[in-house]
């Protein structure tokens, strides 16, 4: 079952002239997409910590409702694999890598 993430936000893109339309902001957010992925609430990144980017802008009428739909997208590089005992009461946390499943620490 694939897991789908939902965020609900409402924002505004301002300039010095005022307001973007529907359609300025689909550009804006079409050029954004192939930008440099962002480090997202890194206060000093290092270079492996920018992985995140949007992809897929696209303007849709929901409900009678203008929309912006997009994604906002992180590469996982590293997945957390825990073992617990319960007898011991001890986690033994590994670090491996996510695309190839071998040990990375």
């Amino acid at each position: 079952m694939a897991r789908v993430g939902l965020l609900l936000c409402r924002y505004a893109f301002d300039t010095e002239r005022g307001g973007l339309s529907a359609q300025e902001q689909i550009d804006l957010l079409t050029r954004l997409r192939d930008a440099a992925p962002v480090a997202y609430r890194k206060v000093e990144p290092t270079s492996e910590d920018f992985d995140t980017y949007l992809m897929r802008p696209e303007l849709k009428t929901l409900a009678g409702r203008n929309a912006i739909v997009l994604d906002v997208v992180r590469d996982l590089r590293f997945r957390q694999v825990t073992k617990t005992n319960r007898t011991t009461q001890t986690v033994t946390a590994t670090r491996r890598c996510a695309d190839m499943g071998k040990k990375a620490l």
